[in-house]
């Protein structure tokens, strides 16, 4: 399937299955210095605190309200340790956790981590960098922008204790409205994502790699949020037609678990 970027360049790329896992990948594989274009802009909401528009300010209201359902998550596994988020953007739920938590983010845009730094918050932007073990990996909406996730899975192993956990938010492409909106869906976002997830293709992925899936929630906000930017993607801007493809999306994936995003935990075996 070929998918253009959308967001910023209108250029196009090409998504593929993976051949051993239920996951795709975008073709051409950049590497990071040919990425960085991709991601220099001020209207890339994932760097940004501030609301400029409507659709800023109801991802705001829901990214804060999310913070407290991540923190309860956390929660009902350890309730405190060492925990490193991976791709922490601008550190905002980092600054959101209790200082119970020994922080730290991992960051590679410059701006991002002067945020980050401005929060009297450590932040890396290479695992190298690291010299401890964690009790908790989060990755909110980050590992699709891996470049190599093989490599991923060899670096938190060396970061991670035996009996870790590891908090994985990912879009599913497998949702309804990611079939609806097909090259249009906005959780695609080439080449910014490198990777695609389905529920099933994750799991399989960290069991291979000596982790046991033992939770799972749903994130049905963002089934409304990324339906309203493939809309406007389309050209259309139909804000009612959005919300009915989310609220469908989810309705369907009460039943078959497959909502737009998901949130699984796992628990390192090795």
């Amino acid at each position: 399937m070929k998918v253009k970027d959308h967001f910023k360049t209108n250029e196009e790329f090409e998504i593929v299955e993976n051949e051993k896992y239920k996951i795709l990948e975008t073709l051409p594989k950049l590497d990071w210095n040919e990425l960085t274009k991709y991601y220099n802009s001020k209207a890339y909401i994932s760097h940004r605190e501030s609301s400029t528009s409507l659709l800023d300010e109801v991802y705001h209201l829901v990214k804060n309200y999310m913070f407290r359902k991540k923190e309860s998550w956390i929660n009902k596994e350890i309730e405190q340790g060492r925990i490193l988020d991976f791709g922490a953007g601008t550190g905002e739920f980092l600054n959101y956790l209790p200082n119970k938590w020994e922080k730290t983010a991992y960051e590679p845009n410059v701006k991002a981590k002067e945020k980050i730094s401005e929060k009297k918050i450590e932040v890396v932007s290479s695992f190298k960098e690291i010299k401890k073990k964690y009790d908790v990996i989060t990755a909110w909406h980050a590992l699709e922008h891996v470049l190599d996730i093989n490599k991923w899975f060899k670096e938190i192993d060396q970061v991670t204790k035996k009996e870790s956990y590891v908090f994985i938010a990912v879009p599913n492409y497998q949702s309804y409205d990611a079939k609806y909106y097909d090259k249009y869906w906005a959780a695609y976002d080439v080449p910014r994502h490198r990777y695609h997830f389905s529920k099933a293709g994750l799991i399989d992925i960290f069991k291979d790699k000596g982790y046991e899936n033992i939770k799972a929630y749903s994130m049905p906000l963002d089934a409304f949020y990324i339906s309203i930017k493939s809309e406007k993607y389309k050209k259309s801007n139909n804000l009612l037609k959005a919300v009915y493809i989310g609220l469908k999306s989810n309705l369907m994936a009460v039943k078959n678990g497959e909502f737009s995003s998901n949130c699984l935990v796992f628990k390192h075996l090795n």
